[in-house]
């Protein structure tokens, strides 16, 4: 519980745009399940009933939910975006106190599971 409140910490700095990329992602979800819709509209009210004036209307709205819901998939880089930022300050965090630690402590500390902690600790909130 307490690293969720550490990465809060970084997390916080990028509120607005979290808040637009859940937002985002609401969208993108409704925009996917609204082709749905429109097939079942499409074989009940036009092919079963032969109403096929609403083809042209019903098709186009499919269409145009997936055209919509594709450019929502672009939020896939404004993820990452926020991703290397939030990693960043972490990185950023580390390094800064890499730097405040003596040099007793290197001496003390062998190069690789220094290395490997860092990397492994910078990386692992990547993913989450």
């Amino acid at each position: 519980m307490s690293a969720l409140f550490w990465l809060k910490s970084y997390v916080a700095r990028y509120t607005g745009k979290v808040a637009i990329l859940l937002l985002i992602f609401v969208l993108s979800t409704t925009a996917s399940l609204v082709p749905l819709y429109l097939i079942e509209i499409l074989i009940n009210r036009v092919f079963a009933a032969s109403n096929v004036g609403l083809l042209f209307p019903i098709s186009l709205g499919v269409l145009s939910a997936y055209a919509f819901g594709s450019i929502l998939g672009g939020s896939s880089y404004f993820l990452r975006w926020l991703d290397q930022r939030i990693t960043c300050g972490i990185r950023d965090r580390v390094y800064e106190h890499l730097q405040r630690l003596s040099m007793d402590f290197y001496e003390r500390m062998s190069s690789r599971p220094l290395l490997s902690r860092v990397v492994d600790g910078v990386e692992r909130p990547n993913g989450f």
